[in-house]
């Protein structure tokens, strides 16, 4: 998946792996710093839904599923928001696959 801009998100491939993440990875961050999603102003908190749908429905075509997720709390490591939409081989599975 190639890079997205806007004048308010950008999104990337993460060339790192991370344990549960996939083998597609997308991270997704506000330009402007928020520190979490429960800081998130509703305008931009709209735009940034909306460029997540865009990228997890790519992922969905390319791969048939994915997972949007971001911490919050002692669960987050990284005191900006950003969004990891995941897919492919070794995602963290919530629902069984049959």
């Amino acid at each position: 998946m190639s890079m997205s801009w806007s004048r308010q998100i950008t999104c990337w491939p993460s060339g790192r792996r991370f344990k549960g993440f996939g083998t597609e990875h997308v991270i997704v961050v506000p330009k402007r710093h928020v520190r979490s999603l429960l800081e998130l102003d509703p305008a931009l908190g709209a735009h940034l839904l909306s460029v997540v749908q865009d990228v997890a429905q790519r992922v969905v075509d390319e791969h048939g599923g994915c997972q949007v997720l971001t911490t919050l709390g002692s669960e987050q490591h990284n005191r900006h928001l950003h969004l990891h939409v995941a897919a492919g081989d070794v995602v963290a599975r919530f629902v069984s696959r049959k």
